[in-house]
């Protein structure tokens, strides 16, 4: 017997503040978002992947101008305890967490904690895989985990090419994979 695929749900975000914050906080954390006056036509497209207790969520933005808020107040009330790897498929995003900024462009990774404020950066076309992994999948493998928040991993060489490659083709074949 072949194992059940993973559920899947495809949405589209687009309105105002409100809508894009109500909607992206139901796919990650609680979110504000502001929403540049050229990016008031914005629309995501959001594909989720559930994998037991993680999950590949895929945002395109085609165009956007926005940014994405975690605040102290909405971290410390939530009670989500998840890391989230993003690898950027096309575009490039910036990314504030831990008094870090770094802008990551296509295969760069980086890791957010959603314990902790941060704020994300969109101008223009995007393309992003996020892979959402429970506190306690990562810790205990990364020593010091609070060291690799918001750093750039290099996805065009090494080590942070071998991952980039692998997150892409975990995405390709999610269809075909199980828990």
């Amino acid at each position: 017997m072949n194992p059940a695929p993973p559920a899947h749900r495809t949405s589209i975000i687009s309105g105002d503040k409100r809508a894009w914050a109500s909607a992206l906080s139901a796919l990650f954390v609680e979110l504000d978002v502001v929403i540049a006056e050229t990016g008031s036509d914005s629309r995501l497209r959001a594909e989720r992947f559930a994998f037991g207790d993680f999950e590949l969520v895929r945002t395109s933005v085609d165009p956007g101008a926005f940014s994405v808020i975690r605040s102290e107040k909405l971290a410390s009330r939530s009670t989500s305890n998840s890391f989230f790897i993003a690898c950027v498929l096309r575009g490039c995003i910036t990314l504030t967490q831990a008094a870090r900024s770094i802008t990551l462009k296509a295969s760069d990774l980086a890791v957010l904690d959603s314990t902790q404020p941060y704020r994300i950066d969109v101008d223009g076309r995007l393309d992003v895989l996020w892979v959402r992994v429970p506190r306690h999948r990562i810790e205990g493998r990364i020593a010091r985990s609070a060291q690799v928040l918001a750093q750039r991993i290099d996805g065009s060489r090494g080590a942070g090419h071998l991952t980039s490659t692998l997150v892409s083709a975990a995405l390709r074949e999610a269809d075909q994979l199980s828990a």
